[in-house]
C-alpha cells in the first residue's frame, strides 16, 4: 500500500477576506496524490460525533477512477460511482483516520491531519 502525498489542505490555507467564521469550519477540503491519481475529499460533521467525507477519485486526465474506498481499519468498503465518486461516514475516532483506496495495480492509503474537521492546530 503508498501513501498517498496530501498537497493541499483548506485548514492551512487561511481563511478568505469577508468569509464568515462559522462558515469556514464546517467543511474541511483535502487534496491527496499518489501516482497519476489525485483524491479529492471534503470531510465535515454534521453533529453528534458522526463525521462524513465525500470524495472523487480521478486520473491524471480528470477521467473518475473506479476503486473500493474504505475509512478507517473496520469500516464498510464503498465503491465509487462511474465519476469516481463516493461517500463514507463513520463516528468520531479516538485516533488519527485513514482513508483507504484499492484501485487496479494500485492501493493507496490517505493518514487524515489529526483534526481533519473545525479550524487547523
Amino acid at each position: 500500500m503508498q501513501s498517498a502525498q496530501l498537497v493541499f489542505d483548506s485548514a492551512s490555507a487561511g481563511h478568505l477576506l469577508g468569509a464568515r467564521a462559522a462558515l469556514a469550519g464546517d467543511e474541511r477540503s483535502l487534496v491527496f496524490s499518489v501516482g497519476d491519481v489525485s483524491i479529492d475529499l471534503v470531510a465535515f460533521e454534521p453533529g453528534g460525533g458522526l463525521q462524513m467525507i465525500h470524495g472523487q477519485i480521478v486520473d491524471a486526465h480528470d477521467r473518475g477512477v473506479e476503486a473500493r474506498v474504505r475509512l478507517g481499519d473496520h469500516g464498510d468498503v464503498v465503491e465509487t460511482d462511474a465519476f469516481g465518486q463516493f461517500a463514507v461516514s463513520t463516528m468520531a475516532p479516538q485516533g488519527g483516520l485513514k482513508l483507504q483506496a484499492s484501485m487496479a495495480g494500485l492501493d493507496a492509503l490517505c493518514a487524515l491531519p489529526p483534526t481533519p474537521f473545525g479550524e487547523a492546530c
